[in-house]
Order: C-alpha cells, then structure tokens, then sequence
C-alpha cells in the first residue's frame, strides 16, 4: 500500500517473517523519522537498506500502524492536501507529489487504452508530456522486464558515483524550448510583456 501524506510517503507491505507486523518503507529518511515520532518509537529502530528501491525500512505492529493511521484520519483538518504538504515539507516535496498526481490524471483513459490494445497483462508505462495540456496526453508504449543482474550493476554504479551524497538528485529533463533571454536591466516586468 501506497501512502502519501502530509508527513511523507510510505510504502507498507505485509512483514515476511513477523506475523502481525508490516514493513514500513520510505526513501527518504526523514520520513520515517516522523514515523516513528507518531508511533512513539525509537529512531535507532529504522534500517538501512542499501542498494534498495526503498532503502529505510521499520518494523511495525500492525495494529499500531492501524491506530495511527485512523488517528490522522480523525484528526485531518486541511480541505487541500497540496498545500498542506507545502507548507509542511516545502515546495520540492509538494512538485514531487503532483507528479505522481499528473502521472494518474489519465488513469482510465490509460487503462482503457491498455485493454483496447489487448496489454492489460504486460508492462505498460505512460509516455508524453502533461505540461503541454491534456492534447499531449499519455500515449501506451510498452517496456520490456529488466533483468535483475544489470538493475543491480546499474545501482551498484550509481551508488560508487555518488559516494559522498548518496541521494544525488536526477537532473532534470531537457526542456524540447531554447532557455528565455535573460530580462534586460532596467526594464521591468510589464514594460517586457508590452513588447
């Protein structure tokens, strides 16, 4: 189960090994250090898990897990997610929640075109560009399973190469735009729209 709220993003999954416990997941640390804060547990019970999709891992009972979960439900005052995640964990985190949100905009177009096309089964992924409105929307294109040898070399090299900031962020996407000119001094900001 996907969670994403205003204190982070989690991914929960039934534990293996602990009957009646889930693993709790993040990929960002201070996530789960919020977490925990909620469950009144100590930080020290979070692992590290390298190289991982999800490299923070907690244990929790899931009944505790349920409780807190109801308790944030009980206690949800905000009638506007995006801005309370704003104003608690800052713009960037915000932008990566909404591209998650862009992402699932087209959710039953993408799935009907996925069944029209006979690939319900098969991995689909969205290709095309939202920025450019809803004409530009996701296209189906199909990838095929990668191999788990060279997704480990890839996160093995990614990993050497960021040795001292192991959470390099990805560069963005090329925009398809030249960049604007720079704004000439003197001149401000309605005088260039007349132009």
């Amino acid at each position: 189960m996907w969670l994403f709220t205003d204190e982070g993003f989690f991914s929960a999954v039934a534990h293996r090994d602990v009957e009646n416990a889930l693993m709790v997941r993040a990929r960002v640390r201070a996530d789960l250090v919020n977490l925990t804060k909620r469950l009144g547990v100590s930080e020290d019970e979070i692992s590290d898990v390298f190289p991982s999709d999800y490299p923070y891992r907690l244990v929790v009972p899931r009944v505790l897990f349920v409780e807190m979960i109801s308790d944030m439900l009980l206690n949800l005052d905000y009638d506007n997610f995006k801005n309370v995640v704003t104003q608690k964990q800052g713009r960037a985190r915000h932008d990566l929640y909404m591209k998650v949100w862009s992402t699932m905009a087209d959710a039953e177009g993408f799935l009907a075109r996925a069944e029209q096309n006979g690939l319900m089964g098969q991995r689909a992924l969205p290709s095309g560009n939202f920025e450019d409105g809803w004409e530009s929307a996701p296209t189906l294109r199909l990838r095929p399973p990668r191999a788990p040898e060279k997704a480990l070399a890839r996160a093995q090299v990614l990993l050497e190469s960021t040795a001292a900031k192991p959470y390099a962020s990805v560069p963005p996407k090329r925009s398809k735009h030249p960049p604007k000119a720079p704004p000439k001094k003197g001149t401000s900001r309605r005088a260039r729209k007349r132009r």
